[in-house]
């Protein structure tokens, strides 16, 4: 038996990174393949791994797995940017979650003959759309703001809510016929336990993270750890007092810790991340292999026919009451309509669920999980062929959006981000200094703490109208190394990087992996920051038929011609324009 467990957990951990690789190489979503890796690796195929050597801790080790996942999700749902989103969005949760789910339970019970409460445990896990399959699409496929925003919120918000609905719904079913008040009670006392204890140890938590912030490198790995070890205490707390508490106490818990805000939670998301990445190839390959093929073939028909229903009426109707009364135009409403991938948390949540229901003696608990993997399969494969053709299709694609990302909150960060905000043109800061990101913040600028080092929280910022990545610090490796991950994110042709410090050569710092020159090979961030001592960043216009000069006390940096910044080519000016650049006082000598 211990030969046993260490194959599978040694298969399982390797088949699960080489899944992530292969995904992050091919675009393919990893679901996908940790999907065909579980049932090719399982007791149907392969053999190799075998989830039934855990036992009956089987089921302990998934609901423990899939409690840090959703506490990393709630990290995820903050208040403070719930405040800001848009109507649409707002509708998605308020009409999107109760539609869904009773049209899913519908269509679960009279097609694939569900009973109601199996039923509604499929509406509800459906619900869940997913950010570890729409940020990825979003990034390939780049549409214009409104559906891009919307699906990237539906995302974040529908997840844990999708989650918690889910978790709820089976604390409920799961008392005996008969025993309604007993069901409602133990419910009430569940919810409540899951609340009080992940709400409390949250706050807390956030709050101690404020009061006593790590402040070095050392610390700020602790500090990952500690969260993790949290999440974990949350969750057996919540268990000891009420049994089926745990998963909504660590995602309450997540949720109030991402509401807290405290510094450096980035880094501790990014951990999170990481680890939520880990855990899920895992989870995900073991749960697959679980799925017997000869029930996928039983249930290849119905499971059709739900996939169906799903995708081309429940979506779309859910997409036209969340757009009513918008700004979106009708291609928008319909790309919106016909592109919902359903992702990880469905899947771990939904063999959870099975695991629950097998164990009670009801057989609809493999059905559950087997329908759910269906809707993820046919939902994934459908975005990820075809989300591309109908985005070009409908002419909602973008290939050049406006917006600019500066990698700095510093002085001049903030001159230009003042300026390109009066100008029109999107602008988002990023810093790691929560003191520059708070100056930037008092002055009116969308500025964000964390690192530029982190590819998924850039992406989280929502890059939808963001064209051009300026790494504009006074660090030349951190320039370097950020404008890779910018590269990486919009292209090699929308990313640049300034040279940081006055001293050593300006080639040693740049690499064909990095960007490119930003605002000349002779400019030094360090040297601007010093000249903006008693001057500042402005707007100069220049008309050459005028016979109006640029002032020799300026220097120009770029232009911005309708809402859009246009760099230098080379040591090549326009001759007329808006320049923007620094402005330094008549009494300076250069």
């Amino acid at each position: 038996m211990g030969h046993e467990v260490v194959s599978t957990v040694t298969a399982t951990i390797a088949f699960g990174m080489l899944a992530q690789v292969i995904a992050v190489r091919t675009r393919i979503p990893s679901i996908l393949i940790l999907m065909l890796f579980g049932m090719a690796l399982g007791p149907s195929l392969l053999g190799w791994v075998q989830p039934d050597v855990f036992g009956d801790q089987f089921t302990t080790y998934v609901t423990l797995a899939v409690a840090v996942v959703l506490f990393e999700g709630g990290l995820s749902l903050s208040l403070a940017n719930y405040r800001a989103i848009s109507g649409p969005v707002q509708r998605m949760v308020f009409y999107g979650v109760p539609l869904t789910l009773f049209g899913g339970a519908v269509a679960a019970h009279y097609i694939a003959d569900l009973s109601w409460n199996t039923s509604f445990l499929f509406g509800a896990l459906i619900i869940v759309t997913g950010p570890t399959v729409i940020m990825p699409l979003l990034r390939r496929i780049r549409i214009t703001h409104n559906p891009a925003a919307l699906l990237r919120w539906e995302a974040v918000l529908n997840d844990p809510i999708g989650a918690i609905l889910a978790v709820v719904l089976l604390g409920a079913i799961a008392q005996p016929e008969g025993a309604t008040a007993f069901a409602v009670k133990e419910l009430v006392i569940r919810l409540a336990v899951g609340i009080v204890v992940g709400g409390a140890g949250g706050y807390l938590l956030a709050r101690l993270m404020r009061w006593r912030p790590p402040r070095t490198e050392e610390e700020i790995e602790l500090a990952s750890l500690i969260v993790l070890a949290a999440a974990v205490a949350f969750y057996g707390v919540a268990e000891q007092i009420a049994p089926e508490s745990g998963i909504m106490s660590a995602t309450v818990a997540g949720l109030f810790v991402g509401a807290g805000d405290p510094p450096y939670l980035n880094e501790i998301k990014r951990f999170k991340g990481q680890l939520t990445i880990f855990i899920v190839s895992m989870l995900f390959i073991l749960l697959a292999a679980k799925l017997p093929l000869a029930g996928l073939k039983q249930l290849a028909e119905p499971g059709l026919y739900l996939l169906l229903v799903v995708m081309f009426v429940i979506r779309p109707i859910v997409a036209f009451v969340a757009t009513i009364h918008s700004d979106f135009n009708w291609r928008e409403k319909l790309f919106v309509g016909l592109v919902a991938p359903r992702g990880i948390i469905a899947a771990s949540v939904a063999g959870y669920f099975g695991l629950v229901l097998l164990a009670q003696d009801n057989a609809e608990g493999f059905t559950l999980e087997v329908l759910v993997f269906i809707i993820i399969i046919g939902t994934v494969t459908w975005a990820g062929l075809f989300a591309k053709p109908l985005a070009w299709l409908l002419q909602i694609g973008r290939s050049n959006p406006p917006g600019v990302l500066i990698i700095s909150a510093g002085p001049l960060a903030r001159g230009i981000a003042i300026v390109l905000k009066r100008e029109a043109v999107p602008v988002m800061l990023v810093d790691r200094s929560w003191k520059q990101v708070y100056k930037a913040r008092e002055e009116g600028i969308d500025a964000y703490g964390g690192t530029a080092l982190n590819p998924d929280f850039l992406e989280s910022l929502g890059l939808e109208d963001t064209g051009a990545f300026w790494a504009l610090t006074a660090n030349d490796e951190v320039n370097t190394l950020a404008s890779q991950i910018g590269r990486r994110l919009l292209g090699a042709g929308r990313t640049f990087q300034a040279h940081g410090d006055a001293s050593g050569s300006v080639a040693e710092h740049f690499s064909e992996s990095a960007g490119e020159h930003l605002f000349g090979e002779s400019f030094s961030v360090v040297r601007a920051d010093a000249r903006l001592r008693g001057g500042g960043i402005e707007v100069v216009a220049i008309d050459k038929e005028k016979e109006i000069p640029l002032p020799e006390s300026f220097e120009p940096l770029f232009t911005v011609d309708n809402g859009r910044t246009v760099l230098f080519e080379g040591d090549e000016m326009p001759e007329s324009g808006r320049f923007v650049g620094l402005m330094r006082k008549e009494t300076e000598t250069t």
